[in-house]
């Protein structure tokens, strides 16, 4: 007993002695003490490793489900800032709208009180030159009255003196004006229509050649916007599906908005625009009546000097006709050749400058035709560049936010 202290030895003797028997298959097996514990042992490991399992799925069950909880959370914080930052952009364009509809209401308010203080200045002006106009019509008119029974009076000495030989000379001088004015007139009237046609002419190639070139830009134009326009929708209604809904509210707020804007400038351009033209037409009537007062006084005026001016005369007439027509004779047949010279001179200068009018014109008119399609089709150039710039500018900065929203949402995934 001294070599085996507390019995180990003979309870491990005990534990090893065969006292179980397991019939499997018709076939009895017998295991000792030692054996049913590793069973035990192994049957604990067994389930143990499944509770572990177990554990380890349900955790890494809970893991992915705060994964997806966090994602969720950052799409919807993600649309919860597109949402307010659409509903800033919307209420900013309502104000920029106020603001602009404010501010032309104010301009027409200007524009008007200036139409109408512009028609009330004139409308005075009017009236004061017109009362000048008349005072100095009637001035003019009296000085010419008098004038005229003066050098009627100075004229009549010499009237009647041969009167018969003065009918013929006048007939004959008559006769020659007719003729060479004719001649004039005709030649004038055929090189105006010469001139005229040239310029139609040489106006209808330049408007076809112009129209030509503003077609062949406009197709060119047409269809590198359409390209532009295919290429860059495709790319464009990639990723606004998810925005149409806010988008669409927020647009239909600021078109009512916007109308309603639009709807009380159109009230208020209608009432500046009926408010001026009532003072305009109450100026006009102020003015037609000042003519007309002072055209009644003027003729009024007249028709007293003229009744004065026939009575003079008359008497002046049988006062001094014995000596009226003394040296006429003389006086036509010189005034007639110096009008045929004049006739003559007038028609070639005219000729010559209606020619020099008719080149410069039809040179200017193309030369304006040709810089007006030069410009127009840059500017057609210019805007189609500027156009494709924008778009492509804006396509870029809409792939550039949704590649930074994507790798923010993968870092706060991994995180």
């Amino acid at each position: 007993m001294a070599d085996d202290p507390g019995g180990v030895k003979a309870q491990e003797a005990a534990n090893k002695k065969a006292d179980k028997n397991y019939t499997i298959g018709g076939v009895s097996y017998t295991v000792d003490q030692e054996t049913t514990n590793q069973l035990v042992l192994d049957e604990a490991a067994a389930s143990q490793t499944r509770i572990n399992m177990k554990l380890a799925a349900d955790e890494d069950k809970k893991l992915k489900t705060y994964f997806t909880t966090e994602e969720k959370g950052m799409a919807q914080t993600q649309s919860d800032l597109r949402r307010a930052e659409y509903g800033t952009i919307g209420q900013q364009d309502r104000l920029k709208e106020g603001v602009i509809g404010l501010e032309r209401r104010k301009a027409l308010e200007t524009e008007g009180a200036e139409t109408r203080e512009t028609a009330q200045t004139v409308g005075a002006q009017t009236r004061l030159t017109e009362t000048t106009k008349g005072q100095q019509e009637r001035l003019t008119q009296a000085e010419g009255l008098q004038e005229s029974g003066r050098q009627q009076r100075e004229t009549q000495a010499e009237r009647y003196v041969g009167e018969r030989g003065l009918e013929a000379t006048r007939g004959a001088e008559a006769r020659k004006l007719t003729a060479a004015t004719g001649e004039q007139a005709r030649e004038t009237q055929a090189e105006r229509y010469s001139g005229e046609r040239g310029l139609v002419e040489t106006g209808g190639a330049q408007q076809r050649q112009t129209q030509a070139e503003r077609y062949v830009g406009e197709r060119g134009l047409a269809s590198t916007v359409a390209a532009e326009g295919r290429q860059t929708q495709a790319e464009k209604y990639a990723g606004e599906r998810g925005l149409v809904g806010a988008t669409g509210e927020q647009a239909r707020e600021t078109q009512a908005e916007r109308y309603a804007g639009e709807r009380g400038l159109q009230k208020e351009g209608g009432a500046q625009a009926r408010q001026t033209q009532a003072e305009r037409y109450a100026g006009e009537r102020g003015l037609v009546g000042e003519g007309g007062k002072q055209q009644r006084q003027t003729q009024a005026e007249k028709y007293v000097g003229e009744r004065s001016l026939v009575g003079a005369g008359g008497r002046e007439t049988r006062q001094t006709q014995a000596e009226r027509y003394a040296g006429e004779r003389g006086l036509l047949r010189t005034g007639g050749s110096e009008t045929r010279a004049t006739r003559r001179t007038e028609g070639q200068e005219t000729r010559a400058t209606q020619a020099q009018g008719l080149r410069i014109g039809g040179s200017e008119t193309r030369k304006t035709r040709r810089t007006e399609g030069g410009q127009a089709r840059a500017l057609e150039r210019t805007r189609g560049g500027e156009t494709r710039r924008t778009d492509l500018q804006r396509e870029s900065f809409r792939r550039y936010k949704e590649d930074r929203d994507y790798s923010q949402a993968r870092s706060a995934t991994r995180v």
